[in-house]
């Protein structure tokens, strides 16, 4: 239809491409508006508007064109025409909401956690696992499935020699994202197709059942996540050469210690203390003195202690049962929570000033408690060295040390050194306990695997995403380098897989530039001057701060582009990571980086009584090297020599050098290995199911470093298509379609890629001009940028042609079926009307035939009813006899009974009080018995105390005495002393000395001196010489004054050989010196030999008192062991027993133990013959696979091909939204108008309904108005048969109408006549009669409505007037009866009576009776001058006339049918609706009265 035409760098794109395009929002980053490209310019920009309105001018080639999406969305996102961030957000939406958690970018899987078990529960069957077992990642939907059997098959491949690599999956995101949940999928994967079917490898179960362990004391409550991992692993899962799991190895990295000691509010603390504190048994909580969580400041101080919906006691199951698979003894077990509860017990530990000791820190009195639990639960000898150790440090300076005390703040820190110390060193216990258990040829591994290594495995890496919080400190910028380095081997990965692309595909091609964030790496890593070796220094120094270290950091790197530390920002720096900006507040840096613990604690916790926590403190003393034990990845320890330098050095090492340390480990090991990636995204932050938060996910991807892959991807050839694939779609556009596609489907076919290459080449010659914006590779087209996107536009308006031909038919066909549908229901609807007026019609008549029936069943019952009640009243009186004997019988039954029953009673009782005074009497001697002998044992014991109270007392009282002599005796030598001291001696030397003893005297006369007194004898200056010059000073003034007290000093030293006086002058100075110094020497080792002795003393009685309580207890006890060694004699005998049972059961089982051997022996060989046919079946295989490659390339071809006629019913979708939108207006307002036309027809069909039920009334009153027609018909007959047999009557009687006569006849002719046979006056009378009843009758079927209800208050004049429903010839009829017997009576009355001469005037005057009219009434009451029946305008009759009248007129005149003043009913019909008819004559008067009857029938 049109050409393509391009030139330069790329086709004219206004004429193809996309109208659609996205807008980015102008305050909110990562949220796209979608809009519309309103406006193009000639200078190549155009205008585009958002959905708000907004509009933006960009350049062409800005333009972020909007992909067409298909119902289920694109699987994997490198196929998108148009690939950028807003395309990736809205394709993951589009799944995200079609409850598609996985989504292919290449080799990245992206998870988008769901928080919904309706969609992941079906997500992880067994059978969805099957389904990816043994198949291509493009032949199923994404899935975590799909990375592990392509990790699994690389590892069959390299056992067979295939190649293939070692794997390694890296499962990043942010917490609360699905890692951990991602992993245990992948792993689970692994173990189920792994095991290999032999019963007795169970790693794979070891390996699953170790999670719980992990996650206990490695996961806690977060603000994002329940269940959040606080510490990286990496999982090394090992095969054999069966390819079947032998083992695994748990690397961990980086434990968050600090939430040990404190948590954000809302969060918790690990996992393990909360179960250990709710899941704890009776026994635990008082081994481990465990009170509730809310009583400790770690668990408790963040105001969160439990998580909805989880269960910490059955948690706390799980964990028991995990330290149990991995071979943890129950003595183990129980240390592992010993050392839980002494950090919770170190929680607790409070410290106040203590001002006696220059206010140093000091444990509070009400922290004792928890003092002693911890000292008792870390092994401590006692309370008193963990308050030490905790409260002062020991620092040694030229080879002397000093003791420091420590504030309440270094206390607080100390104790939480500890407290992390112990948690971190358990947590790696407790993994290299895991890697024992689940090492290759460890316990659990298969038999050909035990004893064995391997180096085939497949590696897991659940690492922590980026972190970017409000503060952010050492472990957010340790865990953003980790993030560094592994997006730097990210975006190597995929710019190595685009070279090998290029290069196999033999492309032309120079460097790609890519963002490499080396530099961002040296500045953190880098030697001398990296901030973490920068860091290490300064940790090093010992006047070392946290601000030295910032400005260190800023000096060195201030010029560096990744690296900023503005005025505004206080204590801290920003490093320019590849996800964004992070704000480090250095405050803390140099304690974490340390992370030491004093050797003080660390020695105390070696010499602990408890063989756990030596184990954990024996290798090292210091914190640094926590978490280095099972954190080296693969590869560790395979280096031999040296080890104790190398552990004597990593003492020395901080947390950042352990880090990178193990990093740069890691790193090496994912570069040996083939490398997959896993990115998990939280959709929103509330964690809340079928929310997508655009700007929060935008953020994740950038974070992931899935946009700069996608990025480097498309920098030089972003495009590529295969070159069959290539033909079948896009050469629509050129003129000779049919033979390209058959030229290249042949060729494709025959499998010649020089003949497929022409024909693509010839297709690109024709729709594109420019050879420099694509290249023929062997087995693709690579395209430059913005070109497929071109080609995509120009075969969307060809097929647009296309799809606007198949859209008329298709609305053609759906108006067809419409108009169908419609006729077909308005059919509908009419039958059911019809139905349902039917139904109307039959349900009536049944009701009536049922009430009729329901009349006569009720009275045929009625009948049987009084039939049947006599016989009912007999059978009651035969009932109630037969009850009255029924009752007699059973009161003698029940008289009987109880008397029986009262009899067994009494003699039951009377053997049981028998039975029972025996027993009481029996019993009663048995106690007594036992009391005796109880009573004898206890008086033994009470005389044998009382023994050795009277000893104790004895003691005591002597202790006593001696003890108040000794105090008598140095009273009174502190007496003589003190005399001695204050020179009141006197002349009597020998009484002093006979007091103090002859060297105490001596003392006394030397030390004290009247001018200069020294200190007392005893006492010593503060330093602790003796004072040499005082006691000289006081030598010389004793010299010079009185010499007794020299010579009594002289003679006690040198007895009595010395002269008593004269001789002492020839003494020295220096004899009297060394006289005095011998003399306070004696005096101190004298007080000395007291105050040993006092001790002893002491000592002694404690000792005795200590004896007799150990006395009585070990009489008590051996008592005691002499009642129990009767018992233990007992148990013994039954131990032997039950051990030669257990030795026959032993034998028993040897013997069936040898035969399973033996059984396995043969099983070994049939097994080696299946490992043969294995082999031969591998070979199969590998031909079966090739054919089903084969098959595989021909279903992706007729899935291209499918793909291709399903993107043109797509591309035809866009354009004719719009018409559909107008369609739908359209139809909407056809379907107003329609709605009016059904609501007319509706009411059109209600009033023919309503005309209809009319005529069907009036049809109903037409049929009763012929009933009653009939009836008047045979009534006036029987009338017509009356007045005839009257006329006869009267004729034979001789008495005849009166005849057409003047008006001068009189009455009194009448008279004479009815003397013969019948009078006159009973003839009028019967006539009267009968009228009266025709006439009654007549009203009485008048005053019926057309329904037959009787009309109240009506006359038959007005009736037939007042109903207009009713035909007008029946009311005439009506009317026309009515007022013919009103006058036929009222004629025959006063033509029998005579009573009214103007009657025969009138019939003398008129010759026929009037058809057209009415003559003149014969009466009236309204005026009318005509009189009334009984009355005459002629003068009054005579008194003969009068009285014959009389009898006759009152029964005419009180009848419903007279016109009387008297009547009832007469009296309110109007007289004018009764005309009087002509006077009859005779038989002539009948005939004509009869010829008008027929005549208005």
């Amino acid at each position: 239809l049109f050409q393509v035409v391009g030139s330069g760098c790329g086709m004219e794109a206004d004429s193809i491409a996309s109208d659609k395009v996205w807008v980015a929002h102008p305050s909110i980053d990562g949220e796209w508006v979608p809009g519309h490209v309103s406006a193009r310019h000639e200078d190549g920009s155009a205008t585009v508007t958002a959905e708000d309105g907004t509009e933006v001018k960009q350049k062409a080639e800005e333009l972020l064109r909007a992909n067409t999406l298909p119902d289920e969305g694109v699987e994997d996102m490198q196929k998108l025409n148009y690939l950028h961030e807003p395309a990736l957000l809205h394709n993951l939406s589009h799944r995200f909401f079609r409850d598609h958690v996985y989504t292919y970018t290449g080799r990245i899987c992206i998870s988008i956690n769901p928080f919904n078990w309706e969609v992941s529960t079906p997500l992880y069957t067994k059978d969805k696992l099957l389904k990816y077992r043994g198949t291509d990642m493009e032949s199923n939907p994404p899935h975590v499935y799909a990375m592990s059997e392509r990790a699994y098959k690389a590892i069959l491949q390299r056992n067979r020699g295939d190649g293939g690599e070692n794997q390694s999956i890296l499962v990043s995101g942010e917490s609360g994202a699905g890692k951990t949940e991602a992993v245990k999928i992948m792993m689970a994967f692994l173990a189920e197709v792994s095991t290999g079917g032999s019963p007795e490898n169970t790693v794979a179960e070891r390996v699953m059942q170790s999670n719980p362990l992990l996650e206990a004391f490695g996961n806690a409550r977060t603000l994002r996540n329940n269940n959040s991992s606080r510490f990286g692993k990496f999982i090394e899962i090992q095969f054999d050469a069966r390819s079947r799991m032998c083992g695994a190895q748990v690397h961990i990295y980086l434990l968050e210690k600090t939430r040990v000691v404190g948590q954000t509010q809302g969060e918790r603390n690990y996992h393990s203390f909360y179960q250990l504190l709710r899941g704890a048994d009776e026994k635990m909580r008082t081994a481990c003195h465990l009170a509730s969580a809310e009583d400790y400041g770690y668990v408790s101080k963040s105001g969160c202690t439990e998580i909805k919906g989880v269960d910490d006691a059955h948690e706390y199951e799980r964990t028991r049962r995990a330290m149990e698979v991995i071979g943890l003894s129950p003595t183990e077990v129980e240390g592992s929570f010993a050392l839980l509860g002494a950090v919770l017990a170190l929680s607790n530990l409070a410290f106040e000033a203590d001002e006696a000791n220059e206010d140093g820190a000091r444990v509070t009195e009400a922290s004792q408690q928890w003092l002693t639990t911890a000292a008792s639960l870390t092994g401590c000898e006692g309370a008193e060295e963990l308050t030490g150790a905790l409260c002062t440090r020991q620092i040694v300076a030229r080879d002397e040390m000093y003791t420091v005390r420590l504030t309440v703040e270094q206390a607080g820190d100390s104790r939480d050194a500890l407290a992390k110390a112990l948690y971190g060193k358990l947590f790696d216990w407790l993994v290299s306990r895991v890697n024992v258990c689940l090492a290759a040829g460890g316990p659990g591994a298969a038999p050909a695997a035990k004893g064995s290594t391997s180096d085939l495995f497949v590696g897991i890496l659940d690492i922590f995403g980026f972190e970017c919080f409000a503060v952010n400190s050492f472990e957010q910028l340790c865990i953003n380098y980790a993030n560094e380095r592994l997006q730097q081997q990210f975006n190597w990965d995929i710019f190595k897989s685009e070279q090998v692309e290029y290069e196999a595909e033999g492309i032309e091609w120079q460097y790609i530039e890519f963002t490499d964030n080396k530099d961002c790496l040296a500045l953190i890593d880098a030697k001398p001057m990296g901030v973490m070796h920068v860091l290490n220094e300064e940790s090093s120094l010992q006047a070392g701060t946290d601000d030295k270290f910032l400005d260190k950091v800023k000096a060195n790197h201030q010029a560096n582009k990744y690296f900023d530390a503005p005025r505004k920002l206080i204590g801290g720096f920003i490093v320019r990571h590849y996800a964004g900006d992070v704000e480090y507040t250095v405050a803390g840096f140099r304690e974490k980086n340390k992370d030491s613990l004093h050797p003080d604690l660390a020695g105390l916790m070696k010499s602990s009584d408890r063989d756990l926590v030596q184990a954990l403190f024996a290798d090292n003393a210091g914190g640094a090297d926590a978490g280095a034990a099972g954190a080296s990845p693969a590869g560790e320890g395979k280096k031999g020599g040296g080890h104790g330098r190398r552990k004597a050095k990593a003492d020395l090492h901080t947390v950042s050098t352990q880090f990178i340390s193990q990093l740069q480990q890691l790193m090496r090991t994912i570069n040996a290995t083939e490398v997959q990636y896993v990115r998990c995204i939280k959709p929103n932050a509330e964690s809340l199911p079928a929310k997508f938060d655009r700007p929060r996910v935008a953020h994740q991807l950038r974070c992931a470093g899935v946009l700069e892959a996608i990025r480097i991807a498309r920098l030089a050839y972003p495009n590529r298509m295969p070159h069959l694939h290539f033909v079948e779609r896009y050469a629509l556009l050129a003129a000779d379609l049919e033979s390209l596609l058959g030229n290249a489907r042949a060729a494709g076919a025959k499998g010649d890629k020089e003949a497929l290459k022409a024909e693509v080449r010839v297709l690109l010659d024709r729709v594109v001009q420019g050879g420099a914006l694509y290249q023929l590779g062997i087995s693709k087209v690579f395209f430059r940028a913005n070109l497929l996107e071109q080609l995509e536009g120009a075969r969307a308006q060809t097929l647009g042609v296309q799809a606007i031909r198949l859209q008329a038919c298709a609305r053609r066909w759906l108006a067809q079926r419409r108009y169908v549908t419609m006729r077909a229901a308005a059919v509908r609807v009419q039958a059911a009307h019809r139905r349902h007026a039917q139904r109307a019609r039959y349900v009536e008549a049944r009701a009536a035939a049922v009430r009729i029936q329901a009349a006569r069943r009720a009275e045929l019952a009625r009948l049987v009813f009084k039939r049947l009640r006599a016989a009912v009243a007999v059978e009651a009186a035969v009932r109630r006899l037969l009850a009255v004997r029924k009752v007699a019988a059973m009161r003698r039954q029940r008289a009987s009974t109880t008397l029986g029953a009262r009899a067994r009673g009494r003699i039951a009782r009377l053997a049981f009080v028998s039975q029972r005074a025996a027993a009481v009497r029996v019993q009663a001697k048995q106690r007594a018995r036992a009391a005796r002998r109880n009573y004898l044992v206890a008086l033994a014991e009470k005389k044998e105390e009382e023994k050795m109270s009277s000893r104790l007392a004895k003691l005591e009282r002597q202790l006593e005495q001696e003890r108040i002599a000794r105090e008598a005796a140095e009273l009174q030598r502190q007496e003589a002393l003190a005399a001695a001291a204050e020179g009141k001696v006197g002349g009597d030397t020998a009484g002093v000395a006979a007091a103090l003893g002859p060297e105490a005297a001596a003392a006394a006369a030397a030390v004290v001196v009247p001018a200069a007194p020294v200190a007392a004898a005893g006492e010593m200056p503060q330093d602790g010489q003796p004072p040499l010059e005082s006691s000289a000073a006081a030598v010389e003034a004793g010299l010079a004054g009185p010499g007794r007290f020299v010579n009594a000093a002289a003679r006690a030293l040198f007895g009595p050989a010395l002269p008593r006086s004269g001789d002492v002058e020839g003494l020295s100075l220096e004899d009297m010196q060394s006289m005095l110094h011998q003399l306070i020497a004696e005096r101190a080792s004298d007080k000395k030999r007291f105050e040993a002795e006092k001790d002893r003393r002491k000592r002694a009685e404690e000792a005795a008192k200590e004896s007799g309580r150990k006395l009585a207890l070990l009489e008590h006890t051996d008592r005691v062991a002499q009642r129990k060694l009767k018992e233990v004699g007992d148990g013994l005998r039954q131990a032997a027993e039950e051990r030669d049972e257990l030795r026959r059961m032993l034998s028993h089982q040897a013997t069936q133990v040898h035969e399973l051997e033996k059984q396995r022996d043969v099983l070994d060989k049939k097994l080696s013959a299946y490992d043969d046919d294995f082999y031969k079946l591998e070979a199969r295989n590998m031909r079966d696979k090739v054919k089903m490659e084969e098959l595989a390339r021909a279903k992706a071809k007729a899935d291209e091909e499918r793909g291709m006629y399903k993107t043109m019913l797509q591309a035809s979708h866009e354009r004719g939204l719009r018409e559909r939108q107008e369609l739908r207006r359209d139809a909407l307002q056809k379907l107003e108008a329609m709605s009016k036309e059904v609501s007319e027809y509706k009411e059109e069909i209600h009033r023919c309904k309503q005309k209809l039920f009319e005529q069907e009334q009036a049809l109903k009153a037409r049929l009763r108005l012929e009933e009653e027609m009939t009836m008047y018909k045979n009534m006036l007959l029987e009338e017509r048969m009356a007045r005839v047999e009257l006329e006869q009557k009267m004729e034979a009687s001789g008495v005849g109408l009166p005849p057409p006569s003047a008006a001068g006849n009189t009455p009194s002719s009448a008279g004479t006549g009815g003397a013969q046979g019948t009078s006159p006056a009973e003839l009028a009378g019967g006539a009267v009669g009968a009228s009266k009843k025709l006439m009654g009758g007549i009203r009485r079927l008048q005053r019926k409505n057309s329904w037959g209800r009787q009309a109240s208050g009506t006359t038959p004049g007005s009736a037939a007037s007042s109903e207009g429903g009713r035909p007008p010839s029946a009311t005439a009829f009506l009317k026309g009866v009515t007022s013919g017997f009103s006058a036929l009576a009222n004629d025959l009355a006063d033509a029998a009576l005579g009573t009214d001469p103007a009657v025969a005037a009138a019939a003398n005057a008129s010759t026929s009776p009037s058809r057209t009219g009415r003559p003149p009434p014969l009466r009236g009451s309204h005026g009318s001058g005509s009189p009334a029946l009984g009355q005459s305008s002629s003068p009054a009759p005579s008194s003969a006339a009068a009285e014959s009248v009389q009898p006759a007129t009152p029964p005419a005149a009180t009848e419903p049918g007279c016109a009387g003043s008297g009547g009832g009913e007469a009296s309110s019909e109007p007289a004018s609706t009764i005309p009087a008819p002509p006077a009859p004559t005779g038989t002539g008067h009948a005939l004509a009265e009869e010829e008008e009857d027929d005549e208005m029938l």
